[in-house]
């Protein structure tokens, strides 16, 4: 067998062999990942911490979460983890980023489930945000 046969048979072996496993270990946001309570939780922080320079509609405005559309719930936490606020990033609790973001998926029409969202970062890896997105009630 040529070294050209074997790269392509050793390719094709792992691309069949990892793919199915990765698709099926991926979970959606609408299939309720936050609950009512996180969700009010993190409407209260929005109201005391992020309203000082952000406005709701920011959030919830058509094409919000488009650009974030295919990304797992893992990069979003951590970018907001990072940088917000502003003026003092990373001050909050894992548990409170993660409430603002279960706030941004109720503004933006996504079901609500039973329990809370992890804050655990590399428990979001595989949890990827899909539309469809809409308006919600608040």
């Amino acid at each position: 067998m040529t070294y050209q046969k074997i790269l392509v048979i050793s390719t094709l072996f792992v691309t069949f062999s990892v793919l199915p496993a990765e698709s099926q270990d991926q979970q959606s946001i609408q299939g309720g990942i936050y609950s009512a309570a996180q969700a009010n939780q993190g409407s209260k922080l929005f109201a005391s911490v992020c309203s000082e320079c952000h406005q709701e509609d920011e959030f919830s405005s058509a094409g919000y979460l488009d650009s974030w559309t295919g990304a797992p719930v893992a990069e979003f936490l951590d970018l907001i983890q990072m940088t917000m606020p502003e003026d003092n990033p990373g001050s909050l609790r894992s548990a409170e980023y993660a409430a603002i973001i279960a706030y941004f998926f109720e503004l933006n029409g996504i079901p609500m489930g039973d329990t809370e969202m992890d804050s655990d970062i590399s428990a979001l890896e595989n949890v990827v945000i899909e539309g469809p997105y809409v308006e919600g009630d608040r």
